[in-house]
């Protein structure tokens, strides 16, 4: 799937051809669509349980055209739930139908209620949905237009003044005319959807500043602003069952409780990364016993940082919602610190063939993107400055890897550097786009995806710190990107060895 959303990495199993039957159950989600674009077979649904960003999807079916609509239908799912859909394109890959003028509105993560029996049309000029608890929906997307017509008013700036200001204004604008939509359809909604699409509002504008300063900013200017501004930061939910259920509320508290615990625990030593262990009992001594702190449990353990191992028994011993404990034990057995990554054989941009034993030696930094990615142009800017420091160290090598099905889309994306870098060692899936094993075992569910390895070719990182940008979103070697240098150091101090064999090639 081509999202931008960071999503875990789930083994999943596909359940394919759903189609609805003629039962009605109360506890079901019925979902029709219609597809004006013909280029589209199949249609692929990720369905989650109460949603943050550290959830997995709960099943994920691909249903193909049959006379000419696409029917799914979820039994007996939660009171309250998320799914998103993409589509088969011709570049062999799920992803949002990039040419539509909605493209953004049609895969958004929609809220869904069990019971709900969805009709949706998606057309050439835009997407509408009819049927039990359409007004949900329209509501959703009328939200996503209106916020899509605010950001073409702003002016574009190749540079901001203030990043605060401008980012608290734009931010505000678009949760105040969300909220103001949302109350036109109050009546039409049941009072548990309103009251998580509210919440999920009412956070726009903490939510946007934390996660913008939390990238550009140092991280000592960061935590200082959240803990001067602490009020300001404060929002009460309606109650926790609710706080729960937002799709955004979970995502900001998270960010705000790393900030406040990283200056409790580590205002002596600002350039230390935050201690997992101390985290994981911050939360577990702040929050009271529930799913709420239990997904925080989930996403403390989960984070970029080292540890996981062997925090992973102390932590189950506190959560006690049977789904987070389940990930995360299979987190542990498919990306977990020392287990090996998969062996791949993949070709380059001249068809040679480049396999994880040929990198034996070498700390291997991998990434995976797509063409059309923006995230992914993104984190190739930002990973400047960690080629830069390392571009002339035998013992680092970078490997970016394109999912794109077609090999022009590949050759192209290697060629343009909007995607990859010239020291990278540049791989595709072999024409087989997310169909390939690689891509299969991980089960990506969003781009970039972001490898550290060890010199055995084991993960050194499952998921490091990710490189960012500064306020001018140029390249730093600050906050995030520092910590991402700092591992690699740090393995390599602790792991010398002779000078390394260079990378041999085998010619298909």
């Amino acid at each position: 799937m081509k999202t931008f959303i960071q999503i875990f990495l789930f083994p999943y199993i596909f359940l394919f051809g759903v189609h609805a039957s003629a039962q009605k159950r109360k506890n079901d989600l019925k979902l029709s669509i219609t597809i004006a674009d013909k280029t589209v077979d199949t249609i692929r649904l990720n369905y989650y349980p109460p949603y943050g960003s550290y959830s997995q999807p709960e099943q994920i079916i691909d249903c193909r055209i049959k006379d000419g609509k696409f029917d799914f239908d979820l039994k007996n799912i939660a009171q309250t739930g998320y799914f998103q859909l993409t589509f088969h394109t011709s570049g062999g890959y799920f992803g949002m139908l990039e040419q539509h003028s909605d493209a953004e509105m049609i895969s958004a993560m929609f809220l869904a209620e069990a019971g709900d029996d969805i009709k949706m049309d998606i057309g050439e000029l835009g997407v509408t949905f009819s049927g039990k608890g359409a007004e949900k929906y329209n509501c959703i997307v009328k939200v996503l237009q209106e916020r899509a017509q605010l950001r073409k008013s702003w002016p574009k700036k190749e540079k901001r003044d203030d990043l605060v200001t401008e980012t608290r204004t734009e931010q505000r604008m678009i949760k105040e005319n969300s909220l103001k939509i949302l109350e036109t359809y109050k009546s039409k909604l049941s009072p548990l959807s309103y009251a998580i699409l509210k919440l999920d509002y009412q956070v726009i504008e903490i939510h946007g500043i934390i996660n913008t300063l939390s990238t550009a900013w140092h991280r000592n200017e960061y935590v200082d602003y959240v803990l001067k501004n602490q009020a300001y930061f404060s929002l009460k939910p309606e109650s926790p069952l609710i706080a729960d259920r937002s799709m955004s509320y979970v995502d900001f508290l998270f960010t705000k409780e790393q900030a406040l615990a990283w200056k409790k625990f580590n205002a002596d030593q600002p350039g230390a990364a935050l201690s997992k262990e101390k985290f994981i009992k911050f939360i577990a001594d702040k929050y009271e016993v529930g799913a709420l702190r239990d997904k925080l449990l989930s996403m403390a353990l989960l984070d970029a940082d080292a540890g996981y191992g062997k925090m992973l028994k102390q932590t189950l011993s506190l959560i006690h919602t049977k789904s987070y404990k389940d990930y995360l034990v299979k987190n542990d057995l498919l990306i977990g610190k020392g287990n090996s990554f998969f062996d791949f054989h993949l070709q380059d941009t001249l068809g040679r063939t480049v396999n994880l034993k040929d990198l034996r030696g070498k700390v291997v930094v991998v990434d995976f993107f797509f063409t059309g990615c923006t995230g992914c142009v993104f984190l190739t800017k930002a990973m400047t400055s960690v080629i830069d420091e390392f571009k002339d160290n035998p013992e680092v090598v970078f490997v970016s890897i394109d999912v794109d099905k077609k090999k022009e889309m590949f050759l192209a994306a290697t060629k343009n550097r909007k995607y990859t870098h010239a020291e990278a060692i540049n791989l595709y899936t072999n024409g087989q786009g997310e169909e390939h094993e690689l891509i299969k075992y991980y089960g990506f569910q969003g781009y970039p995806q972001l490898f550290l390895l060890d010199k055995k070719g084991n993960i050194l990182f499952g998921n490091p710190p990710r490189p960012g940008l500064d306020q001018s979103f140029e390249p730093t070697k600050k906050g995030s990107t520092g910590e991402f240098i700092k591992i690699i150091k740090d393995y390599l101090a602790a792991n010398p060895s002779a000078k390394p064999a260079p990378i041999k090639m085998s010619k298909n």
